[in-house]
């Protein structure tokens, strides 16, 4: 299987994933990202690849928890830091017919 991991501000958990999968003999791409739009060309770029995608972040009620940016470094305007269902189904245009989430609360 082809699994696409996008590691969202929580590296340790990402690179264990990668590990435990490629020892399973999947085949694994590994993402680091740090903005929006870093995060929604992943998810892309994933969606012709791989079988699955496995999105790696910390969350909350709201959504995925993005790190603190400086201000101008994205162009996607985020209430508190949070990449919400909305904005999400606004950006994506394409994924993977798998998605996991370890994210709590993110379903």
């Amino acid at each position: 299987m082809r699994i696409h991991i996008i590691a969202l501000g929580d590296s340790l958990e990402a690179t264990t994933m990668r590990t435990v999968l490629e020892v399973q003999t999947h085949q694994v791409v590994l993402s680091f990202v740090a903005t929006p739009e870093q995060f929604f060309a992943a998810c892309t770029q994933s969606a012709g690849s791989a079988d699955a995608l496995i999105i790696s972040a910390h969350g909350d009620e709201a959504g995925f928890v993005f790190p603190l940016l400086a201000e101008g470094v994205s162009d996607v305007a985020l209430d508190d830091d949070i990449l919400t269902p909305e904005k999400m189904a606004a950006q994506m245009t394409q994924a993977p017919p798998l998605v996991f989430s370890t994210a709590c609360f993110t379903g």
